[in-house]
């Protein structure tokens, strides 16, 4: 059985959907299940959000028996064990409290609800191939889009509207109630197959972040604690995954950072979505680094580097202290410079402590890159290697990127030869063509942090926060 558990999330991550993503990826593998994270409007850009969750339909997923979709703040409890894909059956919850709400709906869209057909919730979708299929003809925007205003139901609406028009009489509900999403505040939680964090502390009770609901949660023992937060000291790393090539992203690239490496422009790209502001210290820089044009015009940049050529504020030797003081800057950057040192840890100790607290160091290194002395060229790491020496140095927390165009031109950095303008250009067609038909709209390369073109990366960009 060939089964997908995705996640869709419009907004910036923020620390709980970090962890969502990493709970709900870990239960993926455990089930033999992929996982995939959907970014933004995947399925039509006239509807909200929770509608882009219905991209679950796209035949894009054909090939797989069992789709689920999962709410971005939903969690496994500790020590299940259960299959979402074969241990229930049906596409979703529908409780007393799913009825209550389908009263409001048909009280909002009578023409467009019929209480003979199913009304599930939202958090949690289980669609089999059968189901998907009769379902994606009846896709109607004009109808969806009236559940996409405030306050009106949205993804459960359309859902909803979905059965009505295939005519799904029989209920598809889930059995056992909300075990397959019980909220975070509610009684019998402990029975719980996958927990939905709300904001309510209680039934009755107060709210306060989601966050501090789920960290309540995790020291009560119901959910595990995050495993890379555990095996690195207690910071959070997060894989995120590459953007996808096309022809228009490589026309920019060149447009904009000419004469460059594939491996530069991946990095001055990511290094302009970046936000450095204030007091920035660049390590390995200086006034005749190549990217200073790429950063604003107002940041307050002091540099550091054991090449006078480059002309930094301070001329330093490898292993030296930053002649800073403790808490002084606002960023820091680094670019292709930590390979080139014996002792990166060292280093990264001391962008640490110069750094103020919550203040981000932003690094890039290569890694299936060719040897290039300046004056010595030491490593290559592995995101596991950077994730424990990033929290070995004090950071709180990492996001880490593959800088990555594809397999085939990871490839050709490494070896191009003979007619090294026509190889580099077949190597980026097949990346383009490849990645289109095998991640389609999701606009990223999904898979694990060890799997696919991260196995492969022609470099790494790393935000690592205090």
């Amino acid at each position: 059985m060939k089964k997908i558990i995705l996640q869709h999330w419009s907004g910036e991550l923020g620390e709980l959907e970090h962890l969502s993503i990493a709970n709900i990826s870990r239960y993926a593998e455990k089930v033999g299940a992929e996982y995939r994270l959907l970014r933004g409007n995947v399925f039509r850009s006239n509807l909200s959000a929770q509608c882009q969750k219905l991209y679950m339909l796209d035949e894009e997923f054909d090939d797989y028996d069992i789709v689920v979709m999962l709410d971005i703040d939903m969690f496994t409890r500790k020590g299940m064990e259960e299959d979402v894909f074969e241990d229930i059956s049906g596409v979703g919850m529908s409780t007393k409290f799913q009825k209550r709400l389908f009263k409001s709906v048909q009280e909002k869209f009578p023409h467009l609800t019929n209480r003979k057909y199913p009304y599930w919730g939202g958090a949690v979708w289980r669609l089999e191939r059968g189901i998907r299929t009769m379902l994606r003809p009846h896709i109607r925007e004009d109808e969806m889009a009236q559940f996409s205003g405030e306050g009106c139901h949205h993804d459960e609406g359309v859902m909803h509207r979905l059965a009505t028009l295939a005519r799904l009489e029989k209920p598809h509900i889930f059995p056992d109630g909300d075990k397959w999403c019980h909220g975070s505040y509610m009684p019998g939680i402990e029975n719980a197959a996958l927990i939905h964090i709300r904001m309510k502390t209680s039934m009755k009770g107060p709210k306060r972040p989601k966050i501090e609901n789920y960290h309540a949660l995790v020291e009560r023992g119901l959910i595990e604690p995050d495993q890379s937060a555990e095996s690195t000291g207690g910071m959070i790393f997060t894989p995120v995954h590459p953007p996808l090539p096309t022809w228009k992203r490589m026309r920019r690239l060149r447009e904009k950072y000419p004469g460059t490496s594939i491996l530069r422009k991946l990095q001055y790209e990511k290094l302009q979505s970046v936000t450095v502001h204030g007091r920035c210290l660049d390590v390995g820089g200086g006034r005749q680094a190549k990217y200073m044009h790429l950063l604003p015009d107002d940041l307050e940049i002091e540099s550091v580097n054991i090449s006078a050529a480059m002309e930094p504020t301070h001329l330093i030797q490898s292993g030296d202290k930053i002649p800073y003081e403790d808490n002084y800057f606002d960023c820091a950057i680094s670019l292709n410079t930590l390979e080139h040192i014996y002792d990166a840890e060292y280093v990264l100790r001391e962008i640490h402590r110069t750094l103020k607290p919550g203040a981000v160091a932003h690094i890039t290194v290569p890694f299936m890159f060719r040897i290039h002395a300046a004056p010595d060229d030491f490593f290559r790491a592995t995101p596991s290697w950077w994730k424990e020496t990033l929290a070995r140095a004090g950071f709180s927390k990492a996001d880490f990127q593959a800088l990555t165009w594809g397999k085939s031109t990871n490839a050709h950095m490494i070896y191009s030869g003979k007619f090294q303008n026509l190889n580099r250009f077949i190597a980026h067609t097949k990346d383009i063509i490849y990645a289109r038909r095998k991640f389609g709209k999701v606009g990223t390369y999904a898979g694990g942090i060890n799997k696919g073109v991260w196995a492969t990366a022609t470099g790494w960009f790393m935000s690592a926060v205090k």
